[in-house]
């Protein structure tokens, strides 16, 4: 079971309370509270995936390679710096394991930040003089 109460106000934190209240002690529970964020919506989750197609077809990486929608997906979280740690991996050529950057996933970005995601995507498309579709 899961339960999320976002506090707007008295009578909703007291209705938080209250669930809370009536748990019974015979289960363990953990209870979390944070500083609400509004994460990306699934409209903007949408238009980034539409965005990253445009991408994938039109803008070669520095050696003229195109390439996946998904690994444009993986190097722009990178280069925005929205990475959460490294993982070590095997890479084709080199003997011993590297450190890779692990990127944010997008369904933990702010609406802001997935904003700020978006436009530095647009920019990379004027940057490669890709004609922007009408929706854009």
């Amino acid at each position: 079971m899961e339960k999320t109460f976002v506090l707007h106000s008295q009578s909703h934190k007291q209705s938080a309370i209250n669930f809370i209240s009536r748990l019974s002690l015979e289960t363990l529970y953990c209870v979390v509270v944070s500083e609400y964020k509004k994460v990306r919506t699934t409209a903007q989750n949408s238009r980034y995936w539409s965005l990253l197609q445009i991408v994938a077809e039109h803008v070669p990486d520095e050696y003229g390679e195109l390439h996946s929608k998904e690994w444009w997906h993986y190097k722009i979280r990178c280069d925005l710096g929205y990475v959460v740690g490294t993982c070590r991996v095997r890479v084709a050529g080199i003997s011993e394991p590297v450190d890779a950057p692990m990127p944010k996933s997008t369904t933990k970005m702010s609406t802001v930040e997935m904003s700020d995601c978006q436009e530095q995507i647009v920019q990379l498309l004027v940057k490669h003089d890709i004609p922007l579709p009408e929706w854009i």
